[in-house]
């Protein structure tokens, strides 16, 4: 990654892009897994399994770079990256997206509030399953 890497992380940062992927994310997952409690336009999209799976998927490989900034642990813990995160690690039972969400939870879990929350929401158990400690 690198220094590229880090100015492409500072730049999404600064455009709000951590608020708007976790957006995505809770607007795509079924209710009661993470999921925008409102009318979620993005859930009622007509969009094929691969292309949903594609979505989630990259969104969740962009929050598990988000989460290797230490600096920005705080602001993904005040977002609540954790519960939609779970909620794509426990629906995608094996797929990319999962798994790219349990390498995200893994990250966050370093911050110990975040940690706490994976355990109120029984995500630890998921992360065990895709990431080998």
């Amino acid at each position: 990654e690198g220094a590229l890497g880090a100015a492409c992380v500072q730049e999404l940062v600064s455009v709000g892009g951590p608020a708007l992927l976790l957006s995505v994310l809770r607007q795509m997952l079924p209710p009661g897994q993470g999921a925008a409690p409102a009318a979620a336009p993005l859930r009622e999209m007509a969009v094929t399994r691969p292309t949903r799976e594609a979505i989630l998927g990259n969104v969740t490989l962009s929050m598990g770079h988000l989460a290797r900034t230490a600096d920005l642990l705080p602001l993904l813990q005040g977002l609540d990256a954790v519960q939609p995160l779970v909620g794509v690690a426990y629906e995608g039972k094996g797929s990319a997206a999962s798994k790219n969400a349990a390498i995200a939870l893994a990250r966050m879990a370093k911050q110990p509030a975040m940690m706490e929350r994976m355990r109120e929401l029984h995500g630890i158990e998921i992360i065990y399953q895709y990431v080998r400690p």
